[in-house]
């Protein structure tokens, strides 16, 4: 079972509904990434969903839109992103990914995501 599905399980069995925060990675610059992540497990974050920038977000409406925008000013990539999150110290909820290739071909982006040697348990939302 996925770290996703247990923590879901788990909820589940305590009657709760989730809290789960979303952030592209990346904005407003990569730095600001790795501690609001730490900000979101500190105030309770059960699970964090991390969208990667890509280059025509116009679906996702205005808002991720422009932090798209923003993150990709600063070069993010999917590979900058795996490395933003493959940091050490305060354990991280699981992390299901939003970006539509990632979506959509999520068999290439996990080869990607071993490729470059991401700790598995950092992405194991799937």
């Amino acid at each position: 079972m996925s770290r996703l599905n247990q923590k879901l399980s788990q909820l589940k069995a305590m009657q709760r509904t989730a809290l789960i925060p979303f952030i592209t990675a990346g904005d407003p610059n990569p730095e600001f990434t790795v501690p609001a992540l730490h900000a979101m497990v500190k105030a309770g974050a059960d699970i964090i969903e991390v969208g990667v920038p890509f280059s025509d977000p116009m679906a996702d409406g205005p808002v991720i839109q422009r932090a798209s925008e923003r993150a990709l000013a600063h070069k993010m990539s999917l590979r900058k992103t795996l490395d933003l999150i493959s940091f050490s110290g305060t354990p991280i909820p699981p992390l299901p990914w939003w970006s539509w290739d990632i979506s959509i071909l999520s068999k290439p982006w996990v080869t990607k995501a071993s490729s470059i040697r991401l700790p598995r348990p950092a992405w194991t939302g799937f």
